[in-house]
């Protein structure tokens, strides 16, 4: 104990080191000691960096609190600003468990947080729960998230007769591939790669034939359709409950880390596993392009398909 109130005293200075204080954070997550939780949840509820409250919220996911899914959704507005990705951590911490998705839900459903904020890998997370009331919230919330094969189909073909002339160079000039990139960055930047700008999660689209519209369609579209082994989603479901999801970043023999859409990385030791085991589905979820308007998905396209970047 007397390590730990060691531990405690320096994530508490905003003067010590910050990778020290990171590392801390992450060793207090790990020792199942429930008297670092409140300490942990200060760090959430104060004037700390982002890095700082996103690895406390990280912590503390190891701990079945209630008070935990409690306190986020309080702090939710107050003090995680929408900025760095703190919400979506938040959001993913909160449907790892039972008890604090339905308090998130709660959230969702009074409109304290807000449906369009939440990413749809992490409804395609909170659908893992085996509990029929938290299914039933889902589908009120959000309705049915998987489509049928022919209404893939159909937006595949409504895709390609939207964005096909873009093939030409006459119709390019109708799209802006510079509002696309902004476009790409928001909404498939966090995973995948274009002309040296994103994120490492999903393949690298640059060296791929993306004027082939048979194959980028129904990727984007279905992507489950066709998984490379290397981009296998896993789950985990913990022996106290939690479920996890992503691409297996490292392995040991004590313990398994898991990347998740959003590039984040979460320890998880073997012996704290009840079940690991491949999904068919893939880490990147279907409907990433249904919000986005026709013009929107013109720009968009317009980026992706580019040979160079736009200059």
């Amino acid at each position: 104990d007397d390590a730990v109130d060691s531990a405690l005293k320096v994530v508490r200075d905003e003067s010590a080191d910050t990778p020290l204080r990171l590392s801390y954070i992450e060793i207090l997550g790990q020792i199942d000691k429930p008297q670092v939780v409140s300490p942990l949840l200060g760090l959430i509820g104060s004037s700390q960096s982002s890095a700082i409250k996103r690895a406390a919220m990280q912590a503390l996911m190891n701990y079945d609190d209630p008070q935990i899914g409690q306190a986020i959704c309080g702090r939710f507005q107050s003090s995680l600003p929408d900025e760095h990705g703190l919400r979506q951590t938040a959001q993913r911490v909160l449907a790892s468990r039972v008890a604090w998705t339905k308090q998130l839900l709660e959230e969702l459903t009074s409109r304290r947080i807000k449906r369009d904020s939440v990413p749809l890998d992490i409804v395609q997370q909170m659908r893992l729960h085996n509990d029929p009331e938290i299914q039933a919230t889902l589908d009120q919330l959000w309705g049915r998230t998987r489509s049928t094969p022919e209404e893939k189909q159909q937006q595949v073909e409504r895709l390609r007769s939207l964005i096909g002339g873009l093939l030409t160079a006459t119709d390019q000039r109708s799209a802006d591939p510079f509002q696309g990139r902004e476009l790409f960055k928001k909404n498939c930047g966090v995973c995948h790669t274009l002309f040296d700008e994103g994120g490492k999660t999903g393949p690298n689209l640059t060296g791929y034939e993306r004027t082939n519209l048979d194959f980028l369609l129904l990727a984007i579209v279905d992507p489950s359709a066709a998984i490379r082994e290397e981009f296998t989603q896993y789950q985990i479901l913990t022996v106290d409950g939690r479920v996890m999801t992503g691409l297996i970043d490292t392995q040991t023999p004590t313990t398994v880390t898991l990347r998740g859409a959003n590039n984040e990385t979460t320890l998880v030791n073997r012996d704290d596993i009840d079940i690991l085991q491949a999904m068919d589905k893939s880490i990147m979820p279907d409907g990433v392009v249904d919000k986005l308007t026709d013009e929107e998905l013109r720009d968009l396209f317009a980026y992706i398909i580019a040979r160079t970047p736009p200059q």
